[in-house]
């Protein structure tokens, strides 16, 4: 990690990211039907009895998944647009427990109401490339850890957009939301939306060694990563963490 990104910078970018799936979550939500291939690889890898958190859960997908799979235990889904949590569906709880909370892992102390080890398996699909400067998401990787058992997985994919030059067309000028290059972290990008509606988000675009680097800092080691999904397969990146050491506080 070079520059810090400053505290104001990360307030506006969040709420930009907030007004997108606030405003626009019907319409993102549509795009959102089906899990992707690689989320769809690792709903089937997961035990048959789960006790899975799933952050930036969306529109709940990966819970219907889990159920059509007969996945059987307890699934938390938190994500900080409510809106967008109205579009899940309601899955019947076949055996699987779902619930959902409001819950925006960029406020301080996002964790605080959950146990020590109180998940099995923690998941977060597509969710922390939008997660605005990289001590805010070393933080929540930390915090995490704190919530899973040593030896225990966090299961994790970041958008690849820029392996897409159609994705890539989307790129913005950072003056369009009152910033330029010097206010952000390298890498950091602002995508617009061309659906129902003008907006924008603000993405990182990760790369393996970034991840693999960050890993042993909130105290996992990487089991496996593989690309998926998308028309070349390659636009998600997946990362599976295991869980080996406690983070100090």
């Amino acid at each position: 990690m070079t520059k810090s990104m400053k505290p104001e910078t990360i307030t506006l970018l969040n709420r930009v990211n907030l007004d997108f799936y606030q405003r626009l979550a019907p319409s993102f939500s549509a795009t959102r039907q089906r899990v992707q291939n690689g989320v769809m690889r690792m709903a089937d890898a997961m035990p048959d009895v789960v006790n899975v958190l799933d952050v930036g859960c969306g529109n709940g997908n990966f819970s219907v998944e889990l159920v059509k799979l007969g996945k059987k235990g307890h699934y938390l889904g938190i994500d900080f647009s409510a809106p967008l949590l109205a579009e899940s569906e309601d899955v019947g709880e076949d055996g699987l427990q779902v619930d959902f909370e409001c819950v925006d892992v960029l406020q301080d102390g996002w964790d605080a109401g959950f146990a020590s080890g109180s998940f099995a398996q923690v998941t977060s699909f597509a969710v922390f490339h939008h997660i605005p400067g990289a001590a805010n998401r070393l933080r929540i990787y930390q915090g995490i850890n704190r919530l899973l058992p040593v030896g225990h997985l966090f299961i994790h994919s970041n958008w690849q957009f820029l392996n897409s030059p159609r994705l890539a067309e989307r790129v913005q000028s950072w003056d369009v939301i009152g910033l330029d290059a010097a206010d952000v972290e390298e890498n950091d990008y602002l995508l617009d939306w061309r659906r129902d509606g003008s907006a924008f988000r603000f993405v990182h675009h990760y790369d393996v060694d970034e991840l693999k680097a960050m890993a042993p800092m909130a105290g996992f080691a990487v089991q496996e990563v593989f690309f998926s999904d998308g028309q070349g397969g390659n636009l998600g990146m997946y990362q599976i963490w295991k869980k080996v050491a406690e983070v100090a506080d």
